[in-house]
């Protein structure tokens, strides 16, 4: 707008006019005339311009054209009022209780102004969004008032308190500082973008993102690559892609966090969190074996290809199939079992077979769990794999100890039936990891009636094998916290927290995100 006043009559300096670059060209070359003459002292020539302008005045800026009587055309802005001269729409006033904690946000400690990171739309933008979620900017500003800092970490004090605590018992308990260098706590940035609620608590000083963040990345389930990355994991360890919880488990984790001591069913969970938060991490490591002999190359590919030219990343890329054959040859065996459940869709006697063996095996762990708890005094801990495990490191007869160790191994292959049967029938999970229940469930689907469709599942795996041909799945992802590279995962695994550590956080209160159905491993909340 600033070399305005310098342009000849009839061409407009409008940023925001949708007139083609050769309507402004057409219209300067016809001022320049215009000029031309008027030095010449072409007065008939400067009437034609007097009847011609507002003609121009439309080629150049279309929002200027006018009906036959001369009446501009209204244009309306999204919020119903009209643009101004300059064809721009004026930003929305806040109202006054967004304004009035606009005002306050300029006030508050430096520890909290650094989460602007200078940025006054983000600013207006939590001002908007705190005021929508308290209901006043007097309870957004008491809220923020009440903000704690240790360090770079910003926590709500209702956090700080319990997650410093935690901090201190694993301390004691253990000998070791507790893993929390680093830590992202308070933020704002790309977390604004959806509206301040019990899922999204980042912005209230609520959650903690646990350090070494490459190492334990939220898979988001609600994009391709997530699902790509769960399916993978699911094939490649035999279990699902994130951690299983007893049902109920918030509602007790949040009384642990405000109770002095724990009953006994909060200590069996406890335990069975911890172990929980081990099986994961073991999960973790399988995968990251589960290209065997072909790890070392594919890691190396992988570094390379980092900065490698486009050429040279299309030579990587056509290694892909070598590189990556156990992957491949694992999606082809599950097409293959698939081909076969299909052609037993019309014979469900074959189900309750395999039912029932599953249930025989399942039925000698019981068995023997319950006769060696009873023996050693053992308290049931609710999950298959954490009694056996507690019971062979209870165990002092050597063939006692391999036999439940034997059992301990089967659990994974046990554990993949029960998967692939309640896949197999569309049935639904329960989020409870106790195998009886879910047998229950297997054996009550009517199987018969409803017939096994797996269309879908099959078009899952068709689809992983060609992501798995592509560079930006394998090499790129989307970013190393969320949906990361394969390579990444291979190289530093998806879980890899401290169990000790999460269980003693979950007495303190706060819920771990490796249980959500999009996993995010580094991701713990205080349960409110």
């Amino acid at each position: 707008m600033s070399n305005v006043a310098s342009m000849p009559r009839g061409v407009r300096a409008n940023p925001s006019s949708s007139a083609t670059a050769a309507d402004n060209a057409s219209a300067a070359s016809f001022a320049s005339i215009v000029q031309l003459k008027r030095s010449l002292g072409g007065l008939a020539f400067a009437a034609q311009e007097a009847l011609l302008a507002p003609a121009l005045d439309a080629k150049a800026d279309p929002r200027k054209a006018t009906d036959a009587k001369d009446t501009p055309v209204q244009r309306e802005c999204p919020d119903g009022t009209p643009e101004n001269e300059e064809g721009e729409c004026a930003a929305p006033t806040p109202s006054p209780e967004v304004a009035d904690l606009l005002a306050r946000t300029r006030s508050w400690p430096s520890y909290i102004q650094d989460k602007f990171d200078g940025d006054e739309g983000l600013r207006q933008q939590l001002a908007e969004r705190a005021v929508a979620y308290f209901g006043s900017a007097d309870a957004a500003e008491a809220h923020y008032q009440n903000m704690s800092a240790t360090g770079h970490r910003v926590l709500h004090r209702d956090a700080a308190g319990p997650f410093d605590a935690a901090c201190a018992e694993f301390q004691s308990e253990t000998g070791r500082d507790a893993p929390v260098y680093g830590v992202a706590a308070l933020g704002f940035k790309s977390r604004l973008d959806a509206p301040l609620s019990g899922s999204n608590v980042h912005p209230l000083g609520y959650a903690v993102d646990l350090p070494d963040t490459p190492a334990n990345p939220h898979l988001r389930q609600n994009t391709e690559a997530g699902v790509g990355i769960g399916d993978l994991i699911r094939l490649t360890t035999g279990g699902d892609y994130h951690a299983n919880r007893e049902r109920g488990d918030d509602p007790m984790i949040e009384d642990m966090g405000t109770a002095p001591e724990v009953t006994p069913e909060q200590d069996a969970f406890l335990a069975g969190f911890q172990l929980e938060v081990e099986r994961m991490n073991e999960a973790s490591q399988t995968f990251q074996a589960s290209l065997g002999d072909h790890t070392e190359e594919f890691l190396t590919f992988y570094r390379e290809y980092q900065s490698a030219s486009r050429t040279r990343k299309a030579e990587i890329v056509a290694e892909l199939p070598r590189l990556l054959a156990p992957w491949f040859d694992r999606i082809r065996e599950a097409l293959a079992e698939i081909d076969r459940a299909e052609a037993d869709r019309a014979a469900p006697a074959n189900l309750e077979v395999e039912v029932a063996a599953m249930e025989g095996m399942r039925s000698e762990i019981e068995a023997a769990l319950g006769a060696w708890e009873a023996q050693l005094g053992l308290e049931p801990l609710g999950y298959e794999t954490g009694r056996l495990r507690a019971a062979e490191e209870a165990l002092t007869d050597p063939a006692e100890r391999a036999r439940a160790a034997g059992l301990r191994e089967g659990i994974a292959p046990l554990m993949a039936q029960v998967s692939d049967a309640e896949q197999a029938l569309g049935i639904i999970p329960l989020v409870d990891d106790g195998l009886e229940a879910r047998l229950a469930q297997i054996r009550e689907h009517d199987a018969s009636t409803t017939g096994i469709d797996r269309s879908e599942e099959r078009e899952r795996l068709v689809r992983l094998s060609e992501l798995l041909a592509t560079g930006e799945f394998v090499f790129d992802g989307d970013t190393e916290k969320r949906n990361p590279a394969l390579g990444q995962m291979v190289e530093k695994g998806f879980s890899n927290q401290d169990p000790v550590f999460m269980r003693i956080l979950a007495r303190h209160g706060f819920r771990w995100g490796g249980v959500w159905d999009s996993p995010d491993f580094m991701h713990v909340e205080l349960v409110r």
